[in-house]
């Protein structure tokens, strides 16, 4: 299954987990965020960062240890961090689009019978 197109976004608890980013800060950690909900694990490296975010490294690595105290690389590939808060709201996701699945296909089997439904 690729990345669904959203994930909820709580405003309260995401300005209040950056207050101590500035602006720059907030506007390079939610870019970070949505490329790792769009291709997976990021790049750890501020270099890297400063490349995809189209930002001035200098100023990247000043913010970084605040950036990167926001991701983990546990369950990361090698050279890689996640956002764990971020892959659990997409393990979430999966789990009930699967149930949707399955009870679609169930009401499709109980409606047309099993012969017409693909397992």
């Amino acid at each position: 299954m690729s990345a669904p197109p959203a994930w909820q976004f709580y405003g309260r608890d995401f300005f209040v987990a950056t207050r101590t980013l500035g602006a720059f800060g907030r506007g390079i950690y939610i870019d970070l965020l949505i490329l790792e909900w769009e291709n997976g694990p990021i790049d750890d490296d501020p270099e890297a960062v400063a490349k995809l975010c189209g930002e001035d490294l200098a100023l990247v690595t000043h913010i970084w240890p605040l950036l990167r105290a926001k991701f983990t690389d546990e369950g990361a590939p090698p050279g890689k961090m996640i956002n764990r808060r971020l892959e659990e709201v997409r393990q979430k996701q999966r789990v009930a689009h699967a149930a949707r699945v399955s009870s679609g296909k169930a009401g499709a089997q109980k409606k047309y019978g099993p012969k017409l439904v693909k397992p």
